[in-house]
């Protein structure tokens, strides 16, 4: 529908607006730890709860926000998701970069 790969990110550090939400349930949706829309790179996690629910009532999600090396197993069993770790999550290792 719009010609490139398109991803929603919502900030779900604090209420996540389901309404809204709503809106793009034929999206991918990223989850982020932020608590209002366009915040991101807090480093506060998301609420894996509502990840859940999301995957519960159909939507792709990908879940970003908090994650670390303390953080990233339970994320993936709370949510039962998949995560999107970076900054100081420990992942991927450090070393040589792979490039097809």
């Amino acid at each position: 529908a719009y010609g490139v790969p398109v991803v929603k990110a919502f900030a779900a550090g604090g209420e996540l607006d389901w309404k809204r939400l709503a809106k793009f349930k034929d999206l991918p949706i990223l989850l982020d730890g932020g608590r209002r829309t366009g915040e991101g790179g807090t480093g506060e996690r998301a609420d894996w709860g509502a990840a859940r629910r999301a995957v519960d009532e159909g939507y792709r999600v990908l879940l970003a926000g908090g994650l670390g090396p303390g953080t990233l197993l339970d994320a993936v069993r709370a949510s039962r998701i998949c995560v999107h770790p970076c900054r100081g999550s420990g992942w991927p290792p450090p070393g040589p970069s792979f490039r097809a």
